[in-house]
């Protein structure tokens, strides 16, 4: 009989014998590719490529000037040629008129300046409508009133 001090070292040993086998791979099962293999197509400078089989829409290949086709995806080399500045147009040069006579505008056009002497308009306290909230006693707290930043409102208070 297997004492149950033994079986916390029967389990693990058991699964590790589990795990220690070979897998059973004769090389000719590889995954599928996460994408289509790339195709060659023999160049057609003259005729194009069929880009969509369907519609029959093609795209001519890019021939520099030594009839070459590119291929992309690799570097071209660039000559540089250089030239004679008097072969190029000459810049024209624009007179600015003085700053003086320059107008100016307000970059920020919805920013006006407070003024000074602001209007006063009387309130007729009789007009207002006023509300009495009654009076929560000091130790109650199943009675009280929020404000709308949550804060407590304290009663039998004026509050302006």
């Amino acid at each position: 009989m297997i004492q149950t001090n033994n079986i916390k070292f029967l389990l693990p040993l058991l699964l590790l014998a589990a795990c220690t086998g070979e897998p059973k791979d004769d090389g000719t099962s590889l995954p599928p590719p996460l994408y289509q293999q790339p195709q060659t197509i023999p160049a057609n400078p003259k005729g194009g490529y069929a880009v969509n089989p369907v519609t029959g829409d093609s795209i001519q290949p890019i021939v520099n000037t030594l009839g070459d086709t590119l291929i992309t995806g690799v570097p071209i080399q660039a000559q540089g040629k250089r030239i004679n500045p008097d072969s190029v147009a000459k810049p024209k040069v624009v007179k600015t008129p003085p700053l003086s006579s320059l107008k100016k505008y307000n970059a920020q056009p919805n920013r006006f300046k407070v003024p000074e002497n602001l209007p006063t308009f009387p309130v007729d306290q009789s007009k207002l409508i006023k509300k009495t909230v009654p009076v929560v006693a000091k130790g109650d707290t199943t009675h009280y009133i929020l404000n709308r930043y949550g804060q407590k409102v304290p009663t039998g208070v004026p509050i302006p």
